[in-house]
């Protein structure tokens, strides 16, 4: 009886103790709309990069949209200047160019 009562309490003790060990590194770790903490870490969704907060909240090609003035040194071109108009794409991960050195009409790219 008292070999039992001593396994008993041996198992209850390491039990305890392999159950504190268990931590979930993810438990705190905020990572945005578009990210996924993995082993403590945000990885960010294809086409999304961190914020200032560590979150992934940012669009990347939003960093490429607007219009755009370009010189052309290029003397085969027949254009000196002109400008890109770039706005998104059908899918995040895209960016829709027109104008691109004065002849074409959309590109996505």
């Amino acid at each position: 009886m008292k070999n039992f009562i001593k396994s008993l309490a041996f198992t209850f003790a390491a039990g305890a103790f392999f159950a504190s060990c268990d931590t979930d590194p993810c438990k705190d770790v905020a990572c945005g709309t578009n990210g996924t903490c993995v082993e403590g870490t945000c990885n960010c969704e294809a086409g999304y990069q961190k914020d200032a907060a560590n979150l992934c909240n940012v669009q990347q090609r939003l960093k490429f949209t607007g219009t755009w003035s370009v010189a052309d040194n290029c003397s085969q071109s027949g254009m000196s200047n002109y400008s890109v108009v770039s706005t998104n794409g059908s899918t995040i991960n895209q960016v829709s160019m027109t104008n691109f050195w004065g002849l074409w009409t959309t590109a996505v790219v």
